[in-house]
């Protein structure tokens, strides 16, 4: 709390100790006290008051800062607002410091459960990553069998092992997002070199579902992960082949673009179009959300979707600053948009 603003709580009580001094200096003039001497007494009351305010202001200063830095602070801020209030500066004086202890105690409880929790979050992702890489062994010897022995067996497992490596790489890259920032590595790379390579890890999909490929302006260079950011264009494509319906054609189109050329505000867009079902009104604000699979995801024939695939894409570039947008009639398929900052080099 600031200083202005604890005088201004103190406002009724300085108004009252300030009538005080206005009746202590008349009924000392009226018993003939000289001038020099009122003023004497009331600079004195006055300083007194400024003392006692002072010794009361100046403990509690270093408490009220911290209480208004945990009113401002925000979820996934470092410190957190636990962690600001198990620092607190302490006020104890008489019955107040039993509040203090109890507080403290509550404090340190919750303190303690945070640390349980975060701990179990920490051992649960690892044992996730752990486990996703040790299944990718069975399933790469599995995919080289059906290689090594084609027919129209081998034909229909193939593609079961390509969907069950990629819900692996789903779980691997859900379990390492709360961390990206420690295995994030920016470089410069071309649009084209995003898309190419998630196109061709999935071209066994994109072959069964009939689609067409077409690609524009994707000599755009961009700066980031290609690791994490071919995920997300991989989740996109997964969406629009999951999604594309019944169409006599179906086609999916990556285009990219460059926005507000030569500018301050340069970036780089990316835009994944398909000409599927697309999203109905209602369901397109909340496809971002964790676990949400909308009227299309209750469709029998797509009852195998998870609601993760776009929550990833989003959380992944909220924390990799790029943009992601999505845009749909309903009717006549969706639209994609991943726009990238463009990073000058020095």
């Amino acid at each position: 709390m600031e200083f202005l603003r604890f005088l201004r709580s103190k406002l009724p009580g300085l108004a009252l100790y300030g009538v005080a001094l206005f009746v202590v200096a008349g009924l000392l003039r009226l018993v003939g006290t000289p001038r020099d001497m009122v003023y004497l007494v009331l600079v004195t009351l006055a300083a007194v008051e400024a003392g006692r305010l002072a010794m009361e202001y100046l403990p509690s200063a270093g408490f009220w800062r911290r209480v208004s830095l945990i009113g401002r602070a925000h979820p996934g801020d470092t410190p957190n607002a636990l962690d600001l209030a198990c620092d607190l500066p302490s006020l104890r004086s008489g019955r107040a410091a039993l509040v203090d202890d109890a507080v403290d105690a509550l404090l340190a409880q919750a303190d303690a459960d945070a640390a349980a929790v975060r701990a179990d979050s920490a051992e649960y992702r690892a044992f996730i990553e752990r486990w996703s890489h040790e299944v990718k062994t069975p399933v790469a010897a599995a995919s080289l069998i059906v290689q090594a022995n084609p027919g129209p067996v081998s034909g229909r497992i193939a593609p079961e092992l390509q969907r069950i490596e990629d819900y692996v790489d789903q779980a691997l890259f859900f379990a390492r997002s709360y961390t990206v920032d420690r295995d994030y590595v920016v470089r410069e790379t071309t649009l084209g070199e995003l898309v190419r390579d998630a196109v061709r890890a999935r071209a066994t999909l994109i072959q069964e579902s009939g689609v067409s490929v077409s690609f524009d302006g994707l000599d755009q260079p961009v700066y980031c992960d290609p690791k994490w950011c071919g995920f997300i264009v991989g989740q996109l494509v997964d969406n629009a082949c999951k999604y594309m319906g019944a169409e006599e054609s179906p086609c999916l189109s990556f285009t990219g673009r460059r926005l507000a050329a030569g500018g301050s505000a340069e970036r780089v867009e990316l835009t994944v179009a398909d000409n599927g079902v697309g999203i109905a009104p209602q369901d397109l604000p909340r496809v971002w959300d964790k676990g949400f699979v909308g009227s299309n995801g209750r469709d029998l024939a797509r009852s195998n979707s998870t609601g993760i695939g776009l929550f990833l894409v989003r959380d992944l570039c909220r924390k990799m600053g790029v943009e992601a947008s999505v845009f749909s009639d309903g009717e006549s398929g969706t639209e994609f948009h991943l726009v990238f900052p463009m990073v000058q080099r020095g």
